[in-house]
C-alpha cells in the first residue's frame, strides 16, 4: 500500500488500527507503522491527524523498544546458561537433542 497517496484521515486511521493490532504481540506491524508513517508524522503544517498519528507512533516505539530489550536478554540469558550446560536449556535447543551436547 502506498501510504503517500492516502488523505491525512485514512493515514490517522490506519495508523491507529496498526498501533492497535500491534499491541497483540505484533512488534513488526508496530515497525512496519513506524517506518510508513513517521515521513507524514514530522513533515508538513500541524493539524489534529499528525497529532494522532504521532501518539500512535511513539506508543509503537515505545513497543518494539520494549520488545527488542525482552528478546535481547532473553536470548542472552538462555545462551549464558546454556552453556553452563542447565537441563532445562536442553528443553528449549532445537539443534542439539536432549542429552547430545
Amino acid at each position: 500500500m502506498d501510504v503517500t497517496k492516502l488523505t491525512a484521515e485514512k493515514k490517522a486511521h490506519y495508523c491507529k488500527r496498526y498501533t492497535i493490532i500491534g499491541a497483540f504481540f505484533l512488534p513488526l506491524v508496530w515497525l512496519t507503522s513506524l517506518v510508513s508513517f513517521t515521513p507524514f508524522a514530522l513533515n508538513g503544517p500541524p493539524s489534529e491527524h499528525r497529532t494522532t498519528v504521532r501518539k500512535c507512533l511513539v506508543v509503537a516505539l515505545i513497543g518494539v523498544l520494549m520488545w527488542t530489550v525482552a528478546l535481547i536478554s532473553w536470548e542472552s540469558i538462555f545462551q549464558y546458561y546454556r552453556t553452563l550446560h542447565a537441563v532445562w536449556t536442553e528443553n528449549f535447543s532445537f539443534s542439539l537433542p536432549i542429552g547430545k551436547f
